[in-house]
This record gives structure tokens, C-alpha cells and sequence, in this order.
């Protein structure tokens, strides 16, 4: 599809885009909302805020930006994390806060169980190995992208990539699993749905 190429391949220049329609706008909602949703829950309670502002601040632009996902990414962090910064001033910066977040994924009912033992196992992440994980499994974004998103070299966002990812990898399998069965488990995450209303 050639509107994909022109607003998600910032290496084609064959049809430039010079303002978002509504066809547009759906494009990019379909392709990166879920993601985009859990990347900003990471940091808000309000995540479907955070990127409602950000798709109304990408709709007012004169022009796109050059790579639309990796600007949508950044612009989410950027909301959620101010979202945040006021959600702890309205409640006094109460602990329960982050008690009340919604669950990062949406799961049928046989798979709840797994769906929050891979959100505790993300939340067990640092900070920056998490985002860079949520990033680019489930927003797709390269390594480019999200060094820039972070304001990190390259190397080192591979790098935290792998390490988490190695982390992850313990954590599934646990002491007692066989690789059988941490393979099965790991299975049963990849068919869960992001959660997205």
C-alpha cells in the first residue's frame, strides 16, 4: 500500500504527505494503537489519554515528521510521563497509585493468569530495559528508533535489549521449569492481545 510506504518507511520519498486525513489517522491508530497504549502504561493510569493527546498533536502539525512511528513514540512518553507527574500531584504521591494501574494485557480468561504473571515479570524490569522491550516487541520499533526515543546510543539500547530479554528468559523458565515446559509458557504469552479499547 503506498500510503503505508509514504507515512511508516521514512526511507521512501515516492509520495510525501503533506497533511494527516482521516484515513491517515486510522492507518496509524490500526497499525501502532495497541502498542502505543502499552508503552505509555508503563509510566500513566491514563495511557489512552496520553495518546489521544499525542494523535491530536500529531494531527495539528503543518507537516508529518519523517518517521511517524518513532515521533508518535516519543511523543507518548512525553505525555505520559507529564500524565503521570500529575496524577502523583492529585493523590500525594500515594504508593496505591501504581496498585490501581490497569493490567498491561488483555487476556482471555484461561490466559489471565499469564497475562499478569508477564506484566509482573515486565514491571520487574528497570525502567529503561522495560521500555526498550515494550518498544520493540510489541511497537516494532528498530534500534535506531528507540536510541533515539531514549536519547541512548545505539549499542547500549541493543545491549539493555539482550539483557532483558535474558532476564525475561530466566525469570519464564524459573529454576524448576524444563526447557519444555518454559517453552510451552513462552507460547502461551505470544497469543496474548495487547489490550486496547
Amino acid at each position: 500500500m503506498a500510503l503505508t510506504a509514504s507515512l511508516f518507511d521514512h526511507q521512501s520519498d515516492d509520495r510525501i504527505v503533506t497533511h494527516f486525513t482521516h484515513e491517515h489517522l486510522a492507518e496509524v491508530l490500526i497499525q501502532y494503537g495497541g502498542a502505543l497504549v502499552l508503552y505509555a502504561r508503563q509510566w500513566c493510569s491514563w495511557p489512552d489519554d496520553a495518546v489521544q493527546e499525542a494523535l491530536c498533536d500529531l494531527v495539528q502539525l503543518n507537516s508529518p515528521p519523517r518517521d511517524v512511528p518513532a515521533w508518535l513514540f516519543k511523543a507518548v512518553r512525553f505525555k505520559a510521563i507529564n500524565l503521570a507527574r500529575a496524577e502523583r500531584r492529585r493523590h500525594g504521591y500515594q504508593s496505591q497509585s501504581a496498585l490501581e494501574r490497569d493490567h498491561w494485557f488483555e487476556s482471555r480468561h484461561e490466559t489471565q493468569a499469564q497475562a499478569r504473571e508477564l506484566e509482573s515479570m515486565l514491571s520487574q524490569l528497570p525502567d529503561l530495559e522495560r521500555e526498550i522491550v515494550v518498544a520493540k516487541v510489541w511497537g516494532g520499533l528498530t534500534f535506531v528508533q528507540i536510541a533515539d526515543l531514549t536519547s541512548k546510543p545505539t549499542s547500549t539500547v541493543h545491549r539493555l535489549y539482550l539483557r532483558a530479554l535474558e532476564d525475561l528468559k530466566q525469570r519464564f523458565e524459573g529454576p524448576s521449569d524444563d526447557e519444555n515446559n518454559g517453552a510451552s509458557r513462552i507460547e502461551k504469552y505470544n497469543s496474548m492481545e495487547l489490550k486496547h479499547e
